[in-house]
Order: structure tokens, then sequence, then C-alpha cells
């Protein structure tokens, strides 16, 4: 997948949807049945949802680890830098 900040619109069923800190706000743009004979379908609503929300925690884990390699090789350029 893509980092974080990519463009979600076919999950979320919203094209420019984008994936920041209003992760949470971007799930709750999904659709939502108003009344009980409306035709959106609820479990496959909620199903799309735990997905969308899976898929965003893991792209946090990931970039975490992304972003922790990086830290280590910026300590260890670093310090050689500092040694020579």
């Amino acid at each position: 997948m893509s980092p974080a900040g990519f463009k979600l619109g076919k999950v979320f069923g919203q094209e420019g949807t984008k994936v920041g800190l209003g992760q949470e706000s971007a799930l709750r743009r999904l659709p939502r049945p108003r009344e009980p004979g409306s035709l959106w379908n609820h479990e496959e609503i909620n199903k799309k949802r735990k997905n969308a929300r899976k898929t965003l925690e893991q792209e946090d884990k990931r970039m975490y680890k992304v972003s922790a390699k990086m830290q280590i090789y910026q300590w260890v350029v670093l310090v050689l830098h500092l040694l020579t």
C-alpha cells in the first residue's frame, strides 16, 4: 500500500478522502442508514468500516516501523560522522 496521506476514495466510497490526522472522521463519513426501510445494508456498511479501520491500523504500524528504522539510520550516520 501507499504511505500515510494517500487517498482512500475506493475504501471509503468518496474520492479525495485523505488519511492523516482525521482518520476517525474519515471513517464516520461513510453513508449511514436514515430509517429502517433504507436501501443501505447495515452489515455491508459495518464490514466496510471494519475493513477501512483495519487498513488504517496496518498503515500506522507500517509507517511506525519505517520511521523507527529511519531514526536508527540517522543516529548511525551521525555517530559515524562524529567519529570521522
